[in-house]
């Protein structure tokens, strides 16, 4: 499955933002963007992704969310993260 997503791929173009503290001195905020197009261009695929960690009362923690559109290619992921 990964290789008829990776395979014939054009171009890539990817945007990632980092922020370490945040809003206090132990969180993290990151944020990315991703678009693959291929070289039969009716095809592409993007991929969204956020994530905000902190530490509350000694434990750290992580929130994230992540989307993945393989719509070309009949195919989408969600993926919501919630660790602690």
């Amino acid at each position: 499955n990964n290789y008829r997503i990776t395979n014939n791929l054009k171009d890539q173009i990817s945007i990632n933002f980092m922020k370490n503290k945040f809003l206090n001195n132990s969180s993290n905020f990151s944020f990315g963007y991703s678009k693959n197009t291929y070289w039969d261009s009716a095809k592409d695929a993007e991929q969204f992704n956020i994530s905000y960690s902190n530490l509350w009362n000694k434990i750290g923690y992580t929130l994230g969310y992540s989307q993945t559109d393989y719509s070309s290619f009949n195919e989408d992921e969600t993926f919501v993260l919630c660790n602690g």
